[in-house]
């Protein structure tokens, strides 16, 4: 019998079926904080101005996304489905998890481009898009193990920079908790044989120390959209994810160690051709099958992912200091066919008179993007005057280090002997910001408050072009 790590995620999410009522001996009684009484009566708590408050004090439209909705719905494999009820919100699914993207409010998108997206993307409050093409959407490894999804409508520049000019959207995930818990979610569809599994165990260690451990895995060699030539399906899935976290939390300090690691096939761009007939170069119009497309480029994506984050809290009495830091590896490839037609299926159609445009059936792009990103943010939060008063001061740094690359393949002809190109870009991304923001309760109802964000950014761009011959 052959064990694979596949197998041994498994068996993990297996162990993690515990009640989730059931608690450890001899664990240490946490400290309840304000934010604590809080839930306990009802109020829901989120970050969304970097500092712990309740929903309905935060003057911009927010919405949260919490652990028992996520519950109910049966969990969240994808950004659709996590986002699928937010006013205001839309997923714009290119099939692949890889080029898809979130717009808010009809903020623009970076479809085509190698731009950042105009949604911040964050979890647990560092910056996890950006690069050339991987960016612009959440991974599979973000929705796993979620305690609370914030979804920030309208420009976020002040708190969050310049990437939150149509929103922010944070995960945050769920940490070590002081008590034995865990839980398992499973998925099984018989249409295209797929097996979906997440799960997490919480286990304390001794007073203050806590560990969780959580993974995903799925698993489908079936599908929706077949590819005839290459015999495989444009929608496969196969992969893991896994993430470890540390938890101390003594006295006025409170770290959380967090390492991850994601390992996936996604599924890929696909379109059906659909040419009506009478267009030029195609008398007779060409229309593929509703789920079988011949590409002669092979479908494949794939999204490995490694990050390292350490997040601290200190209590200093009169305010709190909170630092978090991020160190993320990503790495996004997926191949595509430009023509979106085989050989063999191009010289049919010719043959029957429904093609004479010219179409070169090898034309194939191979798309490259390795992505590193730093971020580290820092502040300092409290309150005055009976605590009718709040303030924040913070600094952020983001360095992103990006290269990718396009090849193009093409047939080459006696005119033009190349068989493609490569367009290869560097992309090197410094920001340096300081950030605050001051509120004063004038009265219960009536808030004044006012943010102030100042950056300096770096981003220089390089680019060139090879051209490769028989």
């Amino acid at each position: 019998m052959i064990v694979t790590r596949k197998m041994l995620l498994a068996a993990a999410a297996g162990i993690a079926v515990l009640p989730t009522s059931l608690s450890a001996q001899d664990t240490a009684e946490p400290v309840q904080s304000d934010s604590d009484e809080a839930q306990e009566e009802g109020e829901i708590i989120v970050t969304a101005r970097r500092r712990e408050e309740r929903l309905s004090d935060v003057p911009t439209a927010a919405s949260v996304i919490g652990i028992g909705s996520l519950e109910d719905r049966g969990g969240a494999f994808t950004t659709g489905e996590l986002l699928a009820d937010q006013p205001s919100v839309r997923f714009n699914n290119l099939n692949s998890s890889i080029t898809s993207e979130v717009s808010i409010r009809a903020s623009s998108t970076a479809r085509a481009t190698n731009g950042d997206p105009s949604v911040g993307l964050y979890r647990n409050g560092s910056y996890v898009g950006g690069g050339g093409f991987g960016g612009r959407n959440f991974s599979r490894l973000d929705l796993v193990d979620i305690d609370r999804v914030e979804v920030l409508r309208g420009t976020q520049g002040a708190l969050y920079g310049r990437n939150a000019v149509g929103g922010a959207i944070n995960i945050i995930s769920a940490r070590p908790e002081f008590e034995l818990s865990g839980f398992t979610n499973v998925r099984y569809g018989f249409e295209n044989n797929s097996f979906q599994a997440q799960g997490a165990i919480n286990l304390p260690l001794s007073d203050g120390v806590a560990v969780r451990f959580s993974g995903d895995v799925v698993e489908q060699n079936g599908g929706f959209f077949f590819n005839p030539v290459n015999d495989v399906f444009f929608d496969q899935q196969d992969g893991y994810g896994i993430r470890g976290q540390l938890r101390f939390d003594r006295g006025p300090l409170d770290l959380v160690l967090l390492a991850e690691t994601q390992d996936l096939t996604t599924p890929n761009i696909h379109f059906q051709v659909d040419i009506p007939a009478g267009r030029p170069g195609f008398p007779g119009g060409y229309t593929q099958e509703q789920f079988t497309y011949p590409w002669s480029t092979a479908p494949r994506a794939i999204q490995d992912i490694d990050s390292f984050q350490a997040i601290a809290e200190l209590d200093l009495g009169g305010a709190l200091l909170k630092s978090t830091s991020l160190y993320r590896v990503r790495d996004s490839e997926f191949d595509f066919d430009n023509d979106g037609v085989s050989a063999p299926e191009l010289a049919r159609i010719r043959g029957l008179g429904l093609v004479t445009a010219p179409i070169d059936p090898e034309s194939g792009s191979f798309i490259v993007d390795e992505t590193t990103n730093f971020n580290q943010d820092l502040h300092l939060t409290g309150t005055a005057v009976d605590e009718r008063l709040t303030w924040l001061l913070g600094v952020d740094l983001l360095i992103l280090d990006s290269n990718f690359s396009v090849t193009t393949t093409r047939t080459p002809t006696v005119p033009n002997p190349s068989i493609g190109n490569i367009v290869a870009s560097s992309l090197e991304f410094e920001s340096y910001a300081a950030y605050g923001s001051l509120g004063f309760d004038i009265t219960e109802r009536l808030n004044f408050t006012g943010e102030l964000r100042f950056t300096v950014s770096v981003r220089p761009a390089t680019s060139c072009a090879v051209g490769a011959g028989r």
